[in-house]
């Protein structure tokens, strides 16, 4: 079986349980909690079965250590979804669409931008949880990963896109 292709620009990336595919991707700016991480999962996956986060060595195509949800800094790296006892799962993404969004144009002020989306959401859409000083939450263009080809035909040279789920 070939490994998956590296996903461009992205240093963290969770596969399947059979390391084939690509569940999600994202830049770590070294902010990201494990705790939080799962949190997010939580939103996106499909499955019936318990499920944890263990490190994958993608050059030998096994697992790792078991990457618990805790107060530790998710690393860049490989990561592949499994069982809690480490066997394989079957695994899907949410079917539902994010809520739709103007395109943010790319002469915008980084600053404008940022209180515009905070002014408008108020909160993490993801985790729901309010913040009065917005000190650990970042303005961003999230799309699922089953959208991609969606969001990479519509985008065009003058729109502003952060895609913390998918892949180019």
């Amino acid at each position: 079986m070939n490994p998956p292709p590296r996903l461009e620009r992205r240093n963290v990336q969770l596969l399947d349980s059979e390391g084939a595919v690509i569940l999600l991707g994202f830049w770590q700016y070294g902010t990201l909690q494990w705790d939080e991480f799962y949190r997010y999962l939580i939103v996106f996956l499909v499955t019936s079965t318990a499920w944890s986060v263990f490190k994958y060595n993608l050059a030998q195509q096994q697992r790792g250590p078991l990457c618990p949800s805790g107060p530790q800094i998710v690393q860049p790296g490989c990561y592949v979804l499994l069982s809690d006892t480490g066997d394989p799962i079957r695994v899907g993404l949410v079917p539902t669409l994010p809520r739709p969004r103007n395109p943010t144009i790319s002469n915008t002020c980084p600053s404008h931008y940022r209180a515009r989306g905070r002014a408008r959401d108020g909160k993490c859409l993801i985790t729901e949880l309010e913040t009065q000083t917005y000190s650990r939450l970042k303005v961003a263009h999230i799309f699922p990963r089953a959208h991609d080809q969606e969001v990479t035909q519509a985008r065009s040279p003058t729109l502003q896109t952060y895609p913390l789920w998918a892949a180019r």
